[in-house]
């Protein structure tokens, strides 16, 4: 499944709660009113969110990675705080993001829709192939907060890092597997699901996540409210 950000799939709602919830962690981020004057001043957007600095340091990071320069304005540093540069900065940025996937309220906006359309898909699967095995992939900066959601580490994962959900007809019923690939390597780890045991019965999953909206489009509306 692959996902793509445009601007009408912004979530405001979840931009003010992140904030909110930053603000009231400011230990956490105290650099925010810096870093947006620095994007201000260099990236055109008049009033950066949280989200806008998110997805740029996830493009940065990965310009990094592949070798490519940086900007000089995201190796400046940053006055007055223990950063070495913007750069370093924004990583905390992307921590605390997230992080605030663990909060039950943050769930159904912040990572949802994307699970809910997993679902969807398991379920569609089993109606219209009947093929004994089905993967599905999740990718890209989504992929800490998913995990986070779902009761895992969240850690920061190499590029190219993908979570592979297995779906298995068998006698008793279809069943799910999650397994990580970690970045350009072909080592791959099975990570637990939230069930009594594992392969994951499909339906018990989705019972076991309560922050899985019954649609999309209701995650869309709760996003413009």
């Amino acid at each position: 499944m692959h996902v793509i950000l445009r601007e009408e799939d912004a979530c405001p709602k979840l931009d003010r709660l992140v904030k909110a919830e930053v603000e009231r962690a400011a230990a956490q981020t105290p650099t925010f009113p810096a870093l947006q004057q620095v994007f201000k001043a260099n990236s055109g957007i008049e009033n950066p969110t949280y989200r806008d600095m998110y997805l740029s340091w996830d493009s940065l990071r990965v310009q990094r990675i592949m070798g490519f320069q940086l900007p000089a304005w995201a190796l400046q540093p940053l006055a007055r705080f223990k950063y070495l540069t913007v750069f370093d900065a924004l990583k905390d940025i992307f921590n605390t993001r997230v992080a605030l996937a663990a909060s039950p309220e943050l769930r159904t906006l912040s990572v949802g829709g994307m699970m809910r359309t997993l679902l969807d898909n398991m379920y569609n699967m089993l109606d219209n192939n009947g093929r004994p095995v089905v993967v599905l992939n999740s990718h890209g900066p989504m992929l800490g907060g998913l995990e986070v959601a779902l009761g895992l580490s969240g850690k920061l994962q190499p590029t190219s890092t993908c979570m592979l959900f297995e779906l298995h007809q068998t006698h008793g019923g279809p069943v799910v597997r999650l397994l990580r690939r970690h970045g350009e390597t072909t080592d791959i780890e099975e990570l637990p699901l939230p069930c009594r045991r594992q392969p994951c019965p499909l339906q018990e999953l989705e019972r076991n996540l309560p922050w899985v909206p019954r649609s999309v489009q209701d995650v869309k509306r709760e996003c413009k409210e």
